[in-house]
């Protein structure tokens, strides 16, 4: 009998249900909205209950539509973005609502460690600079403002172990969602050090047990597969957090791979087959499948930049007011006649390629000549310019760069990134490449491959390729003005308030 596999990437905006064939072809797709709140300006919050139900629903569906003739769905793959503050009781139920990755309100704490030299410390230990929205100080800000919820807390989680753990009952996680926590990046175990550097030595043990992405970790509760249309015994595996999948569900395997996922955030990663951080003090390190580690330097914000330029413009985030925005930009002449805009929207700040909590966007050089078509069109250049920027601090060089997220979507960004880096951009045909990574690393899990490369060779499809075209020959004075006006800023972000502070 043939099989198949449900993938669920439980992101940010929506979360998908996608049931794919033993060869990697796509049957069906579900999605729902992901239940994201914001009690307070600056704070991002999810109700867990409602995360799961809509799991559920969305699982069922996505059966519900597969033709599945005589398959069976034997295997599940969960992917989630990453970090947060996920806390269950005794029982796993949630002692209060989710904390998501792209939260603020710990942005202080980060700051009094950054002055302090933790940050430093920890990574030296862990390979990461922490944001405001990572599991140490959302627990640190937690212990001191709701002291309540950690007495009643045993288990802190991340958003795909959570739906996992309802799916299946074990409570554990995998290296690469572990990554982004107290985590030593060498050994891939957790690191108790970084808790006490933190102040927070006293709660290692609300840390789950970390397992192997690939290990066939627990099967689906009879009830639940029932209520969803599963055979009984269908096994669910760790699985890996968002960023290593959509990376993997690309097809990027080989040490010196170059990715970048413009989505919620824009992260620009190169696949290493050693523990090698630099460069150091900014960034993400990501251990992942294969004994590998993916090493990733991130701008915090990035479709959203388009979110916000479209709603300034236009009054609107919708396709159609998307559309025109991309149209607008490309009315204008390149380097938007010398505007100059930081996608640095997050209320996180920025990790890469340089750290400051404090960081916001900027619009410079504007002038009583400028028109609509050259600030949509900036903002455009400013998220190609951050890639540029993150991938020239790792210093590695550039063969070709794999383009996916919502980002990938636009041809005129697609085109404008293989212009702005001076290498091909290569966008995979499946753009849900999260649950597709999702999905691999199930198929691994029961033996529906038998090795990684035999895998992606079967899965991935040629991409489309963007050419670059002669670049500018101003272009290097423009990257110079890019990176010396954020330098300037920094004392001025330093010295403003934003609405995540506490007072």
């Amino acid at each position: 009998m043939k099989a198949a596999i449900l993938a669920i990437d439980f992101g940010t905006s929506s979360l998908k249900a996608i049931v794919y064939d033993e060869v990697g072809r796509r049957l069906s797709t579900a999605q729902r909205a992901t239940p994201v709140s914001s009690p307070r300006p600056g704070w991002v919050e999810i109700d867990m209950s409602r995360a799961w139900d809509i799991c559920v629903t969305a699982a069922s569906e996505a059966i519900r539509r597969a033709d599945l003739g005589s398959r069976e769905i034997v295997g599940i793959g969960v992917t989630a973005n990453g970090a947060g503050f996920w806390p269950l009781n005794e029982h796993g139920d949630p002692t209060r609502a989710a904390i998501v990755w792209n939260d603020g309100r710990a942005a202080r704490q980060i700051g009094t460690w950054q002055r302090e030299g933790v940050l430093d410390a920890v990574f030296d230990i862990s390979g990461n600079v922490m944001m405001p929205g990572y599991s140490v100080p959302l627990l640190h800000w937690t212990r001191d403002h709701e002291p309540e919820v950690l007495e009643r807390t045993r288990h802190l989680v991340h958003p795909k172990d959570w739906l996992r753990f309802r799916l299946t009952g074990d409570m554990a996680t995998d290296e690469s969602d572990a990554s982004l926590g107290p985590f030593d990046i060498r050994s891939r175990s957790w690191a108790p050090e970084i808790l006490r550097l933190c102040g927070l030595a006293e709660w290692a043990s609300l840390l789950p047990p970390i397992r192997g992405a690939t290990e066939a970790i627990g099967r689906v509760h009879p009830e639940l597969a029932e209520l969803i249309g599963l055979s009984a015994g269908c096994v669910v595996v760790t699985g890996l957090t968002d960023v290593a999948a959509s990376i993997l569900g690309a097809g990027a395997i080989r040490a010196g791979t170059a990715c970048t996922v413009i989505g919620t955030t824009s992260i620009n990663s190169v696949i290493r087959d050693s523990c090698d951080v630099a460069p150091a003090y900014v960034g993400q390190t990501f251990a992942t499948i294969g004994h590998s580690w993916i090493r990733s330097l991130v701008n915090t914000t990035g479709t959203p930049n388009f979110d916000w330029v479209a709603r300034l413009l236009f009054g609107t985030t919708d396709a159609p007011a998307l559309r025109d925005l991309e149209r607008l930009a490309q009315d204008a002449p390149p380097a938007s006649r010398g505007l100059v805009f930081h996608p640095y929207l997050s209320s996180a700040g920025v990790i890469a390629p340089f750290v400051n909590p404090a960081a916001r966007g900027n619009l410079f050089g504007i002038s009583q000549y400028h028109d609509r078509s050259d600030v949509a069109r900036a903002v455009y250049e400013g998220v190609a310019r951050a890639t540029q920027d993150c991938y020239l601090a790792m210093g590695e060089p550039l063969g070709s760069v794999i383009l996916t997220g919502g980002g990938s979507r636009s041809e005129f960004l697609c085109q404008l990134l293989a212009d702005t880096l001076g290498v091909p951009v290569d966008v995979p045909v499946d753009g849900e490449l999260g649950a597709r990574g999702a999905a691999m690393v199930a198929a691994l899990g029961v033996g529906m491959a038998p090795d990684l490369e035999t895998l992606v060779r079967e899965w991935t499809g040629a991409p489309t390729r963007y050419l670059p075209s002669q670049r500018d020959a101003h272009d290097a004075r423009r990257l110079t003005l890019y990176r010396d006006i954020a330098r300037r800023l920094q004392g001025a972000w330093a010295s403003q308030r934003g609405p995540n502070e506490e007072d």
